[in-house]
């Protein structure tokens, strides 16, 4: 999986893996944090998952710039750290639906990017 745009080595570069519409974004099957000073010089985080059977999954991922552990907002709501979902899904309010955001995962695996903004 490749993390994009991740623009300074701040905090902690945390992804999610979702398997369904009632456990996205909250509930993830598999999860990850990864320091953000690993990103390569064109701003990627490259993070591995491994043991996923083939199936329908959503993924968002975060750069908690602070290492709070969570995404930071301000007081009305809005992030103030970069973030992205698969598929690039985007919302208007709050993260999108798990069917804009899911993909199919083959048997034999694939290569998913994720832009935050």
């Amino acid at each position: 999986m490749a993390i994009e745009n991740i623009r300074d080595d701040s905090g902690q570069v945390r992804v999610g893996v979702f398997d369904s519409a009632a456990a996205f974004p909250k509930h993830a099957v598999q999860g990850k944090s990864v320091p953000a000073s690993e990103r390569d010089s064109s701003g990627i985080v490259r993070i591995r998952f491994a043991g996923l059977p083939a199936g329908t999954y959503a993924v968002s991922a975060i750069h908690d710039r602070d290492a709070n552990g969570k995404l930071t907002t301000n007081l009305v709501g809005m992030p103030t750290e970069p973030y992205g979902f698969s598929r690039q899904g985007r919302a208007m309010f709050g993260p999108p639906a798990f069917e804009e955001a899911a993909f199919s995962l083959p048997a034999e695996g694939a290569a998913v990017s994720i832009g935050t903004k």
